[in-house]
């Protein structure tokens, strides 16, 4: 039996495709599951040291305004 050169390098080629589409498959599964583990406690941390930032900055900008009155009446 007399086997085409051009089948077999289709049929390699298409197998190597297959090991790298599975690679890739578990590549995939590897981000996702480090998404879950990592990213979104992180987002979670994020979204409140901002709001933590947010408040702190607020304070600060009525700590000034005190410190502006207080000036402003000592040199008036």
């Amino acid at each position: 039996m007399v086997i085409n050169q051009d089948t077999v390098t289709m049929d390699d080629s298409l197998n190597q495709l297959a090991k790298i589409c599975k690679k890739i498959g578990h590549v995939e599964e590897q981000i996702e599951n480090c998404k879950v583990i990592y990213y979104e406690p992180a987002q979670i941390k994020l979204r409140q040291l901002k709001i933590k930032r947010a408040d702190l900055e607020n304070q600060k900008a009525k700590a000034e305004e005190v410190v502006y009155m207080a000036f402003d009446h000592y040199y008036s």
